[in-house]
This record gives C-alpha cells, structure tokens and sequence, in this order.
C-alpha cells in the first residue's frame, strides 16, 4: 500500500468501499479486487468508474487497469451465482474521445431490450434475482465503458470500438437512457475518430436518450464530437460552430473541468483552420494553463501541440518546435501513441516548410504508420498529404500524383469537400512544377473549389496556384488580376503565404514591364521572409530554410538587372557582357551578398557540443568506421543491412538531438558573407575578384581589381550554365568509372574534357577578360552549382585558365590573412582501411620536408583535431565520403572513427594550412541559398585560413606526385603562398598526367 493511500475498510459496507475507492491508490484499489467485489453493485462500479475517469488524462494505464479490474470483477460475481443471463458479446471497435460522466445512473424506464413482464405476480425471490440480475448488467455496461475510455486514450482505437459497443449492449438491456446516451456520445466519438460512416445513425439516438433523461452536460460532448466529425472532414465552419454551442452549454452550467478545457483544445484548433489565430491563442492558452494547474499533463500536452500550429502559421518556429518537444515528452510519458504520432505530423509539416523535405517525409511516413495501426484513417490521410508535399519538394512528382490520387479517390468515395479541395490543390501544384501548367487550370477550374464557403487559408492557396499556371502560360495580365482577387486580405494569411504572394507579384510586375512595383514588392516578401528566418531555431535549419526563401533574393536581383537593361542605352561589350554602373551596380552587388553564405558565418558563433551528442556522434563514427572497414574488406561477416540500419537510426536520432540543441542556443540569424562589399583599396595590385551571383535567369559577374569595381550583366542565360555544369560534373563521373581503361585513349578523352571545359570558359570567364588585364591572381566566389567548377582548368581553346592565373577560391572574397608564425608540418593519415598508398604519399612529403615534418599514421579523431589546434600545417591523406542526401554526415576516415561535418560544429581552430588529401573534400552542398555545407566550408568556419581540397574522387598516383611537388614549392619559395604552390605543383604534374582531371582536382580554398 501506497504510504498516502487510506487505510481499506475493516467492516464491509458499501458505503466505506465507495469512500475508499474514491481516494485510494489506485493500485492498490487493483489489488484488492478480491475485497471488494463482493460490493459491485452499481453505486459502487460508479464510484470506480469515477475514479478511473480522473486518471485517464494523468495515467489512462492506471485507468485502464481499473477497467480490466472491474470486468474480471463482475465475472467472478456471475461465476459465483451461477447467472448466465448477465452479460453478452458485441464486435467492432473505433477511436475518438469521451469524458467521465459523474453521479449514479437513474433507473429509468425499460427500453427496447428489456424483458416482457410476466402476467403473473413475482415472488419476492424473483423480485430479488431480478434486481440482482438488473444491477449485474448496470456494472458491466459501466465496465465495459470504464474499458472503452481507457482504450481510447492509449489510442487502442480497435479495442475502444469493441468495449464501447459492448458497453451499449448491456446498457440498452436495462433502459437507463441516461447511462446509454452517455455511452453512445463516446461511441460517436471513436467512430467519428475512425471515420466510420455508421456513426450516422447514432446521432439521433443518442440526443433522444439525452433530451428524454434531462442530460444537458452530455449534449455539450455530443456537440463536441459532432465537431470533431466535421473537422475530421476538414468541415472547420462546421466544427467551429458545434464548438462553440458545446462551449456556451458548459458556460451556462458553470462547467470548468477536463472536459470542458478539452473542447477548448477543439475549439482552438478549428479557430487555427480558420485563421482565428487570436482566439484560437487565447483558448488553447487557457487550456494549456488550466492542465498545468491541475496536473493533467495529457490536457496540457495537447493544448501545447495546437498552440504549436498556431505559432508555424505566425512563422515562430522556434517556440513551436520547443512547444512540440514539451508535448511530445508528455504523451509518451502516459503513452498516449496517436497523439504522440500527431506531434511527429507537426513536426513534418514544419520541416517541410523550412526546405528539410528528406526528414519531412520520414517524419510524415512514420506518422502514417503509427496512424494506421491504430486504425486512425483520417489522420492517416493528413499524413499522406505531407508525405505527398515532400515528394513534390523532392522533385518525385510521379509519385507524389499516385499519392494524391488516391486519396482523392477516397475522399471523393466519402463525399468529404474539403479533402476533395486539398487534394485537387496539391494536384494542381504538381503539374505546375512538373511543366503542365494548362493540366493545372483545368484542376483548379473544378466547381468545388470555387465555392464561397472555402476557408481563407486554402483559398488563398487556390488563388496563388491559378495565377503560378497562367504566369507559366504566358497569361501574365491574367495572372495579375487573379492576384488582385487576394490583396485586401493578404494580411490575415499565413507569413509563408504572404511571402509566395509578393514574390508572385513582384514576378508578374516585373514580366509587365512595371519594374518599379516589382522591386517594392519583392522588398515586402524579402522582409517577410527575413521575419521568418529570425523565428527559426539553429543555423542548421535556418540554412535549410534559405534554400527555399533564395529564390526571393534571386527574383529581386533579377528584377533590378531587368530595370537596368531596359533603361541602359549602352551596347553590350565585343565579349556580350552588359557593364552596370553607379548606383544600380552597387545596388546588384549589394543584393547579391545579402544573399550568400547566410548560415556559414553563423556557424563560427556556436557552443560547444554537449557530452550527450558528442558520445553518440562517436558512436555514429566508429558504426561509419566498422561499416568502411567491411567495405575494404570483400572477406568480412559483418551484415551490412542490420549495421546500416543501425548507422540510420543512430544519425536520425542525433539530427533530432542536435537541432533541439541548436534550438536552445544564444546564435543569431546574421547577413550575409560578403554583405560588408569589398573595397578595391584593400585589394592586392595582382589580384582580381570574381564575385558569381545566377538569379532566376540572369547570371551577374562583380569583379573587384585594385582599379575598381564593375558589375557586369553575363550574356549567357542561367540555364545555359546550369546545363553546362551537368554536363562537366557528367565528364568527371564518366572518366572516374572507366578506372583504369581511363587512358587507354587519352587523346580523345582530353579532347572530350577540354570541349566542356571551353564551354563553361566561354560562359563564365571570357566576358570578363578585358577586366582582369594586369592581374595575375584570381580569387573566385562561387554561387549555386558555380561551387563545382574548377575555375583553374577552364580552357580557352588553347590555354588553361591555369597557365595564366593563379586561382583559389573564396566564400567572403575579403580572407583571413595568414599568420607570421614559423611554420611545422604535421603530416596524418590513415593507413587502415583507406586507399592505397596513402602512407607512402606521407612518407614522400616526409622526405621533401625533413625535419620540418611530424608524421602520425592512422590517428584518432581526437589527436587530428588537437593537431589542428596546435599545428600551423597540417596534412591529412584519407579516404573521404560526401553525403548529398544530409551533409552533417559527410565524412573523412580517421583511426578510431569517422570524423563528420557536424564534429567541427563547435571548434575553434588555429591553422594556417589544412591540406585534404581525400576524394570530394572540396564538393559543397549549398542549394539555391549557397548557405554551405561540406568538409571544406566547415574547417574554414571553424578557423581554417587556408585549405586545399579535391572536387571529385582523385587518382593515389597523380595525388602522391601532385602533394609532394606542392610541399617543395610551398616550403622551397621566398615565402608562403598555397595558392602559388598548388598553382607550380599542378603544371609539373600535366607533363607526366596531361588529361585535366588528374592534374586539376585540387583547388585553394579561404573564408
């Protein structure tokens, strides 16, 4: 017994039972189900299922024991007396919520299922068996309904759907229309939960039997559950006003219990659908506070999970990712499994709009299942549509069409509208994305969605994808006086929608020639955006969610160069190029910093990772090691499908772990790299710099020499060099996979390399050559896919760019200056497991450098990184990995473990010099908002000066000759200059491996 449970009646009366059972632990109430069964009668079986009601928001497993007490209890009783004709048996089972009703069931008067009365007069044992009988059957529809609440809450659906009809049963038998009304309220409820159609018929029963007993508190929760049938069918208009009679029902009652702040959760949440976002605040708010107060933390928890879609509608999602972790940690703590479920569905939906579209539909999926098992189909649904939306984010529109299909299918089975809506909505956004913009008018021209009673938010949608498809047609003034249709109320729509709202009509002013209005309004989505990334918790996601927002900035620096091009009365350069002067010059570069590397300076202002994350990153590490070892190795017994599986599980988890993490740090939201501009007083004499900026069509050229500044309009379109870069990256991957038949003829191979080669040169450079007259050294800023060029071997037609420049590569264009201190070399690799001759290049540089050299084969993680705090030069030959599905989990290969971008997440280095002797350790994920991701961008923000990495998987023997040339030169030279030395070491090697892939891998990188 419990130290604060009250002592168990010595004497046997019913009363002291009934006392007892009221304030007892309810453990100990279980357990001495011997003691009391004896007294189940229903003032009793009353006051246990009371007592199981109050624990079902605090611990509905504690509830549901009582239940299973109470039915073993009543079929002792009848075993005992030997009655035969108590109980019964009934199917089914559905999901949904009801409330404990309080207070003994009145008598009432016989119903349907009552017995015929016999013609002659009963005896007084027949009276008392009678009786006796009647109770029986009172207890066990109150057990049974114990049962079903239990079920419901532990999100056991099938199981709640069984009890409840059970329940029904037994209570019609005896025809208390009091007990069946309530009982047939939660019935609806599940079933309404299942989406169950037979619901239908019980709706008018069950407001019959409530009417006839005077019941008005249950016909506030038949109110509720008539809500959430609506809402269940995104009826929100409907489910607002069936809220809001239940509400006023309980308010004239003076009701303020579980019950009533529950509705309030309801109600806040068809507030939210509807847009209603202060009310919907202010009565998730008071719910959230009253479960606080009481301790109903599956109240609070569920309060908090609304709330949480208020705050992604308002863009605050840095609370509302905080407000679902608090929620989450709740309904698993009760086990609460659907709800539980409904938080992985937020947090999808949320991921979904920050760009994360790969974990938002692993969160989604997972959401779908759990919703399934539980037979919860509605939600099911729900989930399906954002794994759908993930699939269109990730470009698997086939897929993505099966997906909405389907449920169209259903919900036009079903007859639900606004399912309809939303599926012929998401429809039509795929075969816009998908280049059919005419297949999604005529989905959009469906007369169901051209109703008056649609609510804002989705008609907002409907009028942005109507406008998106006639702007993809060509209808442009269309396009804008469907916009026009939305304006007055732009300001009670979502800040995401708002944001697609001014980016579309800055787009449609600036394609009418209005390039006034079209600057002003992209300006407006570009504030709505910035207001948006401030809310957002980490810089992991606020990068991910500048991929999706860039494509502002990159509309408003194609509408300023289409304002410059139709007022320049200048012709265009011998070479194509348009030079923009003045202010609209410092304008263009000024917007095309801002845009840039947003989240790569914001990573130097990180913590130190927490013990927790870091042991489980090591743990993720020595998996990655163990896996790559069995890679190496073709002899291995490891189960590559159980270890991978594993290393997946493992890396969710710390993605999840370090976002919360990140969520609660100090780091803000910053500008971008090079916003500050760059100063042509600062610039070297020798040096120019090429600042790439690609907008939605236009590609932009800011060259920085000693002489000034221009900005420069390319004459090549985006799409031009989009294709031209695939087609690049194509030649590497194919000369990469012919391994050793690679040179077999090296003639047509060079020829083949050097004609895409001469491609990007014509795109990229050659406009620009009149500039860079009298420099010597080009430092490149890359943008987009520009990241995976190596500027140093584009051709001519008869030179590399690397016969005339020395090239490096910068994210700022403004580096770091190189310290003065008396350089050492620490010289790693790892020689277990890599690949071939990865010692002996060691052993080579070793030789070049003597005694100026420290060599460490196959150290540790922790030994590399305390080599690099404490070494001006540090070398590193190793087998590398690049993870373009998540780039936390790119990696290189050390001795213990696998050392990951997410490693370097909270170092503060001191190295002049990192050399990555490694396949892909140049290769940058930076999407559409170049906010980078990769091995080299995370060493130069975590304090690297300069790096030397590779673009693609490089050659061991070329590499060995390229880093011992390069150490001569780097340490032989009149002073320090990677650039320089790379540059020399480079064209020593064509001579001996002339086709461009093998000499020009590597390039210099700086902050």
């Amino acid at each position: 017994m419990s130290a604060n449970s009250p002592q168990r009646p010595r004497t046997r009366t019913d009363v002291e039972w009934i006392d007892w059972v009221g304030s007892a632990d309810p453990d100990e109430v279980v357990a001495c189900r011997d003691d009391w069964q004896d007294h189940l009668r229903p003032p009793l079986a009353w006051a246990l299922r009371n007592r199981a009601a109050t624990l079902l928001l605090t611990s509905p497993r504690a509830s549901a024991s009582m239940a299973e007490a109470m039915l073993a209890a009543i079929d002792a009783v009848d075993g005992a007396s030997g009655d035969a004709s108590v109980g019964g048996d009934a199917g089914g089972g559905s999901a949904g919520r009801s409330s404990a009703g309080r207070g003994p069931a009145g008598r009432g008067s016989a119903g349907r299922g009552s017995r015929a009365r016999s013609q002659r007069s009963p005896s007084c044992s027949d009276r008392a068996q009678n009786e006796r009988a009647s109770e029986c059957i009172t207890v066990r529809a109150l057990a049974w309904r114990t049962q079903a609440e239990a079920d419901t809450y532990l999100g056991r659906l099938k199981e709640a759907r069984r009890s409840y009809e059970r329940a029904s049963v037994e209570a019609e038998r005896i025809g208390d229309d009091k007990l069946l009304g309530e009982i047939l309220v939660g019935r609806i409820g599940v079933l309404n939960a299942l989406g169950d159609p037979s619901v239908a018929s019980l709706v008018d029963e069950a407001k019959l039997r409530l009417e006839r007993a005077g019941h008005t508190g249950y016909l506030a929760r038949l109110h509720m559950n008539l809500g959430s049938a609506a809402f269940h069918r995104e009826d929100s208009g409907t489910a607002y006003r069936e809220f809001r009679a239940a509400r006023r029902i309980f308010q004239q009652l003076g009701t303020r219990d579980a019950t009533s702040m529950s509705l309030l959760v309801n109600l806040g949440s068809a507030c939210t659908e509807l847009l209603r976002l202060s009310e919907a605040r202010e009565v998730l708010s008071e719910a959230e506070r009253f479960g606080d107060e009481e301790g109903l933390s599956h109240l609070a928890a569920h309060a908090r999970l609304d709330l949480s879609f208020v705050d992604r509608l308002e863009g605050r999602y840095r609370e509302a990712l905080s407000l679902l972790e608090r929620a989450e940690q709740d309904f698993d703590a009760v086990g609460a499994t659907d709800l539980k479920a409904s938080t992985q569905l937020t947090r999808a939906e949320i991921k979904l709009e920050l760009g994360l579209a790969s974990e938002s539909f692993s969160h989604a999926n997972e959401a779908a299942k759990a919703f399934e098992e539980q037979e919860k189909i509605v939600e099911r649904e729900h989930a399906l549509i954002v794994v759908g939306r993930s699939l269109v984010k990730l470009g698997r529109y086939s897929l993505a069409r099966d997906v909405f299909e389907s449920l169209l299918d259903g919900a036009v089975e079903r007859g639900w509208k606004e399912r309809i809506r939303t599926c012929l909505l998401d429809l039509a956004h795929i075969e816009t994305a998908s280049r059919r913009p005419e297949r999604a008018l005529e989905r959009l021209a469906s007369p169901i969605l051209r109703s008056r009673n649609i609510p804002l938010s989705l008609r907002g949608e409907i009028t942005l994808g109507r406008a998106g498809a006639q702007l993809a047609l060509g209808q442009t003034g269309r396009a804008q006086r469907t916009l026009e249709q939305m304006a007055s109320e732009i300001r009670r729509l979502p800040l995401r929608t708002r944001s697609r709202y001014f980016t579309l009509s800055g787009r449609i002013a600036r394609e009418l020639g209005d390039f006034a209005t079209s600057r002003r309004t992209l300006d407006r989505a570009v504030r709505v955006s910035e207001q948006i990334r401030e809310t957002i918790p980490g810089v992991e996601l606020r990068a991910a969610a500048f991929h999706e927002d860039a494509r502002i900035h990159r509309e408003r620096v194609e509408s300023e160069i289409a304002a410059v091009l139709h007022r320049t009365v200048s012709a265009p350069s011998s070479s194509g190029a348009i030079q923009v002067d003045g202010r609209s010059g410092s304008a263009l570069a000024s917007w095309t910093r801002r845009a840039r590397a947003r989240s790569y300076r914001e990573r130097r202002a990180r913590s130190h990772l927490p013990d927790d994350l870091r042991r489980l990153r090591a743990e993720i590490g020595q998996l990655s090691r163990l896996r790559e070892e069995s890679e190496f190795n073709p002899n291995s017994d490891t189960d590559a499908a159980e270890l991978n599986e594993r290393i997946r599980r493992l890396e969710a988890r710390f993605l999840r772990e370090f976002r919360r993490w990140e969520a609660r740090g100090q780091a803000t939201p910053g500008s971008g790299a090079g916003e500050r501009g760059l100063s042509a007083a600062l610039v070297e004499e020798d040096v120019g710099i090429i600042e790439y900026f690609l907008a939605s069509h236009t590609a932009l050229a800011t060259v920085v020499t000693a002489a000034g500044t221009e900005v420069h309009v390319l004459p090549a379109r985006v799409e031009e060099i989009v294709r031209a870069v695939e087609a690049f990256r194509f030649q590497v991957d194919s000369f990469i996979g012919l391994t050793h038949r690679s040179l077999a003829h090296p003639g047509a191979l060079r020829r083949t390399a050097d004609a895409t080669l001469r491609d990007l040169f014509d795109l990229l450079v050659a406009p620009l050559m009149p500039t860079l007259r009298g420099t010597s050294r080009l430092r490149i800023v890359p943008h987009s896919v520009l990241h995976h060029v190596p500027f140093g071997l584009l051709f001519d037609g008869e030179r590399y760019l690397a016969d005339s420049f020395e090239t490096e590569v910068s994210v700022s264009g403004s580096p770091v200056p190189l310290s003065r201190r008396k350089r050492r070399a620490l010289l790693t690799a790892n020689s277990t497991g890599a690949p071939s001759q990865v010692e002996a290049e060691v052993r080579g540089i070793e030789g070049q450098l003597g005694a100026r050299a420290t060599v460490h084969l196959s150290p540790t993680v922790d030994e590399f990184l305390d080599g690099l705090r404490r070494g001006s030069v540090v070398h590193l030959a190793t087998h590398g990995t690049f993870r373009d599905d998540n780039p936390l989990f790119t990696r290189l290969t050390l001795g213990d473990r696998s050392l990951f971008v997410s490693d370097l997440a909270s170092f503060r280095l001191d190295t002049d010099l990192l050399v990555l002797s490694t396949c892909d350790s140049g290769r940058t994920f930076g999407g559409q908002g170049d906010d980078l991701q990769g091995l080299a961008h995370a060493f130069l923000s975590s304090g690297v000066r300069r790096l030397v990495a590779s673009l693609w998987r490089v050659d061991d023997r070329a590499t060995q000759h390229l880093m011992e040339s390069f150490y001569r030169h780097l340490f032989g030279g009149s002073r320090f200059d990677p650039t320089s030395a790379l540059r020399r070491a480079s064209l020593e090697v064509r001579e001996s491996w002339p086709h461009p892939f093998l000499w020009g891998a590597f390039t210099v990188y700086l902050d």
